[in-house]
């Protein structure tokens, strides 16, 4: 039995750069290799980010918020 389904919840924009979710694809992976599922839902994401995803086999679902540091929370539905 696999561990199930892992969702993963990073951002990625000109402002705020790839790194986080690129160790977010590391945990990704090691999540896959010992029998599970990820997801990662974004708000933001550079393109080229959500290609390597897709080529991954990542599913990814995008929210319609925005997290910034300059907002504390902006609440909103979940779109595909």
């Amino acid at each position: 039995m696999g561990l199930g389904r892992l969702l993963i919840r990073p951002d990625a924009s000109p402002e705020t750069g790839a790194r986080h979710v690129m160790r977010c694809l590391a945990i990704a992976k090691a999540w896959h290799d010992d029998g599970g599922e990820a997801v990662f839902a974004v708000s933001q994401v550079i393109p080229g980010i959500e290609a390597k995803l897709l080529a991954e086999n990542y599913e990814v679902i995008r929210l319609d918020y925005v997290l910034c540091s300059a907002c504390k929370f902006q609440s909103g539905m979940m779109s595909r």
